[in-house]
């Protein structure tokens, strides 16, 4: 069975990233939750939602705990009748994005449109602005299919 990597990246083998102690510890916490996701015409929602299911886990292993002084408050854009949920993720010492002269990160999350979420990347987001001084704008996006 061929998982989404090996479909797409056939030449990324994890296997061959070992050089240094947090690179080795990336490719274990890979192998760990490896989602096999067949990649065939018949796909069905139940393996769609294993893969999401799976992703998450491996994503949000990566920064297990969100600090108690990272802020995460959900914005509704409008526009006639559209509309965009967007977070916006700050440490709690960064001014609010009101301010107009102070650099953001406007984070569009990966997974080719079919999984991950505000839950799957608030953690990774709230140390980027803890670690850059930055407030991150993270927009929420439907998920195929």
């Amino acid at each position: 069975m061929l998982t989404l990597r090996h479909k797409l990246l056939p030449f990324l083998n994890p296997l061959s990233i070992t050089s240094d102690a947090d690179s080795k510890a990336l490719v274990e916490l890979i192998l760990a939750y490896d989602p096999g996701l067949n990649l065939r015409d018949d796909l069905t929602n139940n393996d769609i939602e294993e893969f999401r299911y799976h992703s998450k886990q491996m994503l949000t292993a990566l920064f297990p705990a969100r600090s108690s002084s990272c802020l995460v408050q959900h914005h509704i854009f409008r526009c006639n009748t559209n509309k965009v949920n967007i977070y916006s993720i700050r440490h709690q010492d960064i001014n609010d994005w009101k301010c107009s002269n102070q650099p953001i990160i406007l984070y569009f999350h990966g997974g080719g449109f079919v999984f991950g979420d505000i839950d799957t990347y608030s953690r990774y987001e709230c140390h980027l602005s803890k670690s850059l001084n930055m407030l991150v704008l993270h927009v929420d996006f439907r998920l195929a299919p």
